[in-house]
């Protein structure tokens, strides 16, 4: 195997992983990415270093071997774009179901004078919480300033949104 098309395999394989992955927010969704982007440079580095050698024993490059690279970064980077489209469209819905549940907050608030502790504590009292729609996310219930419950959720590594009683527009953060 020549060692441009050796290099294709990690693009291909960080590729599927990063599509399959997708729609998460854990903590091997974001280390793939920088994965993906280490495996990037080493291969653009391996590919100068090759292309000078061939260049000076004045040896051509193959046809099927720059047809593999180009294929294995652009196969990589529309997995990128389809996993991240996936991610954006997940972290929207579950916008959606944190809209919903900050108004199930604002219910507990009028009747408690107060904001929930927890997910669980809004539950026992017979609140009906939908998960959020991003795999390995939970909802987190917070207060700002007094009385003004928030909702938030983790959308990837140390990354986070959140919408509060005060503030109905989504905030998202690193």
């Amino acid at each position: 195997m020549s060692p441009s098309l050796f290099f294709c395999l990690p693009y291909l394989a960080v590729a599927l992983g990063h599509y399959f992955l997708s729609g998460s927010a854990d903590i091997v969704h974001s280390l793939l990415i920088l994965v993906m982007l280490v495996v990037g440079v080493v291969h653009a580095f391996s590919i100068v270093i090759l292309s000078a050698a061939k260049f000076f024993k004045k040896q051509r490059v193959l046809y099927i071997d720059s047809l593999a690279v180009v294929f294995s970064v652009g196969g990589m980077f529309l997995s990128m774009h389809l996993g991240l489209a996936l991610d954006e469209k997940k972290m929207e819905e579950t916008k959606v179901i944190g809209s919903k549940i900050l108004l199930d907050v604002e219910g507990f608030r009028e009747k408690f004078h107060r904001c929930p502790i927890d997910f669980s504590e809004m539950q026992r009292l017979g609140y009906s919480l939908d998960k959020p729609v991003l795999k390995e996310s939970e909802f987190y219930f917070f207060e700002t300033v007094p009385m003004n419950c928030a909702v938030s959720f983790n959308y990837s590594l140390f990354k986070f949104c959140s919408i509060s009683l005060n503030n109905r527009d989504w905030q998202c953060h690193d």
